[in-house]
């Protein structure tokens, strides 16, 4: 701890690994498995030779520690107080870990009973001959010690002995009091923290009598030290001058950055600002969606015209892009559709029926524009076949999934002539293992699941499809849960993934666009915009572009390194995450250090998304509520929304269970 506190924690140096190496040499000769363990796997420093060393000592030790620990544990069960006394000698590890105490104990009983064999019976009966027990209750005594909740609930849901034991029976008694007086403790200490009580929440943290390190503490001392500097500094007239200026010059990354440094976000001049930010961050996305339009078109005169009307930053991104496209529309030769682009469209169908890709099949097909072909007749004839034999397997597969047979529910999954990897493939699968792993498969044992649990279930599997974005996943779950569509949570978790389809539906739509056209500018910008996972036809345009992608000039890479800082700086991961693919393989080594940096920051942004994810899932919604204010990327991402509509609806739940 003491190591930890004084290490520079500003990322991965040399000072660091070598604090960490320090660590672990310390941890060795101390002989403590724990500590290296963690240091191993905490290690984020690269590939290095001693670390390389530690964790082949790591490994000798934990055989050792295991081969000694086991034969304590075989001798603590035995009545020979000679082979005890000599495995507790043998012991080269921590003298005074649980296990050796309770070992020495039982040695000290052994010697006292008057003879190895069962004629002390009585004596021999107050002791307890179990050591795993002993040391299961020895950690729950200090536990309860410690008034330590999360361990002590650890500690009792991972019970393998008598449920009726006394000292069990009243350490579950003692928890339930524990965690409601814990749970009151912090219900107050945010009730506090949200009315900016500084004194009274720094005097209730000061008498908190629970674990030390207690996880939910941690955004509430984050919130108390902003309380602090904010009483320090008062109020900035210059900080709110500042965002004022910026919203009148519509400087929007600026005033991003200015609302999230206010010392005083719940105050009311930073919520108006908050508020005007929002109306002009929708419209910026209103000329953002119109210039991203006219970029996908091919006149150049209406490409001009939206960047004459663009009002804000004149070195955006998109406005860098626009003006290269714009350059190369003049300069190019817009004659219209020519034979091979019917020939690209016919590729692209023969290898979308190839791998039986009825969406892309369809989309090419409806987007025809060609004139008539008797290929493309061909291909619309299959086409319908197709869509007949997939609906057909579909209904099947779903029917089958809803029976309780496994035999037919295998049988349909060995029919499915589709993607293998589908997300009904996949969930099919999952059924016939449940139903494989039940003891029995008829109807004489059925299913048993409450409605509160179903609905849960199916909230929390919604909402992990819309975080990582499984279009096919979703599609197969809204199917799955169309019955629960009257719960607000359901109906919430359907509408976010009908907004996703409809999203994907469109970036689709460019790219197939942009790859008929044979407009290697156009198709980029396509695949940049494309945010979900990979599917044929956005594989087939990455192929292409990398033949397409002519080399950059030098004014070309100084504005992509200047979007990218930009981007960086504005923590608009979505947007760097396109800028740092579309440039992924450049020479230039100036990328390479923006790629370290942005890995740094997707870490960042991973976690607190999977956080706000977690909170989603859950229903407490002061932990929601904490996990919006920790929010620091872009302030319009779809997840926040998402999350703050939920907080609304945990609220308004709460509200009505108050009523009742």
């Amino acid at each position: 701890l003491e190591m930890l506190r004084q290490s520079d924690t500003a990322g991965e140096s040399e000072s660091g690994a070598a604090a960490a190496l320090k660590a672990l040499e310390e941890a060795y000769e101390q002989m403590d498995v724990a500590t290296m363990q963690c240091l191993i796997e905490d290690w984020k420093f690269g590939e290095n030779a001693e670390l390389n060393g530690y964790a082949l000592k790591l490994r000798q030790l934990k055989r050792e520690h295991d081969a000694q620990l086991n034969g304590l544990l075989s001798a603590m069960r035995g009545r020979d107080p000679v082979v005890l006394e000599s495995k507790i000698a043998q012991w080269i590890f921590d003298p005074d870990a649980a296990v050796v105490v309770q070992a020495r104990r039982r040695l000290n009983a052994l010697r006292g009973s008057d003879s190895p064999g069962r004629g002390n019976a009585t004596k021999e009966a107050t002791v307890d001959s179990n050591p795993e027990r002993l040391v299961a209750l020895q950690q729950i005594r200090n536990a309860l010690q410690d008034r330590d909740v999360p361990r002590l609930q650890h500690l009792v849901e991972d019970w393998e002995f008598e449920s009726d034991h006394p000292e069990f029976s009243a350490a579950v008694g003692t928890l339930g009091l524990l965690s409601k007086e814990r749970d009151q403790a912090i219900g107050e200490l945010r009730s506090l923290v949200r009315q900016g009580a500084l004194e009274a929440a720094e005097r209730a943290l000061a008498s908190w009598s629970f674990e030390k390190d207690s996880l939910p503490l941690e955004p509430i001392r984050h919130r108390l030290e902003e309380l602090r500097e904010s009483n320090v500094s008062g109020p900035s007239d210059g900080h709110l001058k500042e965002m004022e200026e910026a919203f009148a010059s519509k400087q929007i990354g600026k005033f991003q950055r200015l609302l999230t440094q206010s010392p005083d976000p719940e105050s009311e001049d930073v919520q108006r600002m908050a508020g005007q930010y929002r109306e002009l961050k929708r419209e910026q996305d209103g000329q953002v969606a119109e210039l991203m339009k006219a970029m996908r078109g091919r006149d150049a005169v209406v490409l001009e015209a939206r960047l004459a009307q663009w009002e804000f930053e004149s070195d955006a991104p998109v406005v860098l892009q626009a003006r290269r496209r714009l350059e190369m529309l003049r300069q190019s030769d817009t004659a219209g559709e020519s034979e091979s682009g019917a020939a690209a469209a016919l590729k692209a169908l023969e290898e979308g029926y190839e791998q039986m890709d009825v969406a892309t099949m369809q989309c090419l097909i409806e987007d025809w524009k060609f004139g008539d072909s008797a290929e493309l007749n061909g291909y619309a004839l299959k086409l319908r076949q197709l869509k007949r034999e997939h609906d057909a397997q579909l209904n099947g597969l779903l029917s089958a999934m809803r029976g309780r047979d496994p035999v037919v529910l295998e049988s349909k999954i060995a029919q499915w002539i589709f993607d293998p990897d589908a997300a009904v493939v996949v969930q099919a699968r999952r059924r016939l293992n449940a139903l494989r792993g039940s003891d029995s498969p008829d109807r004489s044992q059925p299913d048993v699941v409450s409605g509160s649990e179903e609905v849960s279930d199916a909230v929390s599997r919604l909402h992990e499809a819309i975080r990582i974005q499984d279009i096919s996943t979703g599609g197969v779950l809204v199917q799955e849960f169309a019955h629960l569509i009257s719960n607000p949570d359901v109906a919430s978790a359907v509408s976010e993934l009908r907004r996703l389809q409809s999203c994907h539906d469109s970036q689709l739509q460019n790219i197939l666009q942009a790859m008929r056209d044979q407009d290697p500018t156009q198709l980029q910008l396509a695949v940049a915009e494309w945010s979900f996972g990979e599917v044929p036809a956005v594989s087939l345009a990455r192929e292409r572009l990398k033949q397409w992608k002519p080399p950059a000039e030098d004014s070309l890479v100084e504005e992509a390194l200047e979007a990218m800082r930009s981007a960086g700086e504005d923590r608009d991961v979505p947007l760097l995450q396109r800028l740092v693919d579309e440039w992924d393989g450049h020479s230039d080594a100036r990328f390479l250090e923006v790629a370290a940096s942005f890995r740094q920051l997707k870490e960042e942004h991973d976690r607190q998304l999977n956080e706000m994810m977690a909170a989603m899932r859950g229903r407490d919604a002061d932990v929601l509520e904490e996990k919006i204010y920790a929010w620091d990327f872009e302030p319009g991402a779809a997840v926040l929304v998402a999350a703050r509509r939920r907080l609304e609806v945990l609220r308004q739940a709460a509200l009505r269970l108050q009523m009742f």
